[in-house]
């Protein structure tokens, strides 16, 4: 937890004084994911933060960066995943986009590197928003080829309280990773006068059919004055093996 807190603390060094000019907004955030079965618990902790820059006529362009660690065998593991993104507002409620993330998994003197990219969009309609993403990844290092697809729903009951689901699929060299749940946020903004989102998901990781309970709490500061992203945070975005090896990674 030490060093996923020490990452968010310089990310923030980093982003604040960008933040400054409401050209741009931001997060940063961190996590705790477990993965439970028959009464064992892996768990870990991660954090990152993201940014997004508003280039005006509807463009955008976001990144983000999350880190999470272990030591093992007085070897150094650690796990960092980049990413970067392009949107552009179709309408006041609909935005389309691209995204590009580069993952590496560092222990010792051996490097890995995976990378995903494809597309994702975004309907607002007054307090619900559905957003989706569909792309492919790879990886020459592990000899890697994979499918993600994904959906969440969130719905805003409160300017404080959200509530919300989500589907997540990845297929990894023909073997299905699924990973779906509920949701629950809220924002402290308001009512504790804090500028902290709270956001709580449970759910399930099925690997051919064999499921394990997925638990994960998320704490986000927003930077920058446009509010908080509603919604599920999790170490990587976009593809669930690898959301799931960050997990596994606490209990070397």
């Amino acid at each position: 937890m030490k060093n996923a807190i020490t990452a968010a603390a310089a990310i923030m060094s980093l982003t604040t004084p960008v933040l400054a000019s409401e050209t741009f907004s931001g997060e940063l955030t961190l996590g705790y994911q477990s993965l439970s079965d028959d009464g064992e618990t892996a768990d870990n902790f991660f954090g990152g933060g993201a940014i997004d820059a508003d280039l005006g006529n509807g463009f955008h362009l976001n990144g983000g960066l999350n880190y999470t660690g272990t030591e093992y065998q007085d070897v150094d593991i650690d796990m960092t995943v980049f990413s970067l993104g392009a949107g552009y507002d179709v309408s006041p409620n609909v935005r389309v986009g691209a995204f590009f993330d580069r993952t590496n998994l560092d222990a010792g003197n051996e490097s890995l590197t995976t990378n995903h990219f494809g597309v994702e969009g975004a309907y607002t309609l007054e307090s619900a928003t559905l957003s989706a993403f569909f792309g492919k990844g790879d990886s020459s290092d592990l000899d890697l080829d994979s499918t993600v697809m994904g959906a969440e729903f969130v719905y805003e009951i409160s300017q404080s309280i959200d509530l919300g689901a989500f589907l997540l699929h990845e297929e990894v060299n023909s073997i299905d990773i699924d990973n779906f749940g509920l949701s629950a946020g809220y924002d402290m903004s308001d009512t504790a006068g804090l500028p902290i989102y709270l956001n709580a998901t449970l759910g399930r990781v099925d690997i051919e059919g064999e499921g394990v309970t997925q638990f994960a709490l998320t704490a986000t500061i927003p930077l920058g004055g446009k509010g908080v992203k509603k919604g599920s945070r999790r170490f990587h975005k976009h593809s669930t093996y690898l959301n799931t090896v960050s997990t596994l990674l606490g209990e070397l």
